[in-house]
């Protein structure tokens, strides 16, 4: 197949395969790589904290897209989600060099770091809502649930091992 393609897609995750679909509806021919083990990227199902435990990685909305009978407009929202990312760090930098002139102005440090760490946490979350919004095409009582649910479900998987570790050494 290598001779005759009209495309190389690097990269299995939702990007790389959002390119792929979008490509071959075009009518071309397709070819994606990947480099690691399983296919997926991000939108794939792991053993991540104890055996037997399943989760999502990266893709925990999407149940949620299926419930919601949104699942034609997933790939659109996983794309958005994770093409808007990078937005985040350089709102990070900004609020930085806000409160850093601040702080030299004499605004007290650790008011400054609370500032920058809520502004970031609320841009964070206005954002993942207002993809989840437009992306799915739900209405914003049910982006802002997306949002709560896919966020603590992150908590709870960066956080649960960590907790689950502390319980079992004071038992």
């Amino acid at each position: 197949m290598r001779g005759n393609l009209d495309a190389v897609i690097v990269g299995s995750g939702p990007n790389g395969l959002a390119a792929a679909v979008t490509l071959a509806a075009a009518g071309l021919k397709v070819q994606v790589i990947e480099g690691a083990p399983e296919i997926g990227g991000g939108c794939r199902t792991q053993e991540l904290t104890l055996p037997g435990f399943r989760h999502d990685v990266c893709s925990a909305a999407h149940p949620l897209a299926v419930a919601w009978r949104r699942e034609p407009e997933w790939l659109r929202y996983a794309t958005a989600f994770n093409w808007c990312q990078w937005a985040v760090p350089l709102a990070a930098g900004a609020a930085l060099l806000l409160v850093a002139v601040m702080i030299a102005l004499g605004l007290p440090q650790r008011i400054g770091v609370l500032i920058v760490l809520l502004a970031l946490l609320g841009y964070a979350l206005a954002l993942h809502w207002f993809i989840a919004r437009s992306g799915l095409r739900l209405s914003a009582m049910r982006a802002a649930v997306l949002v709560v649910l896919v966020n603590l479900g992150t908590a709870i998987l960066v956080l649960g091992p960590g907790l689950l570790s502390l319980g079992a050494r004071e038992g």
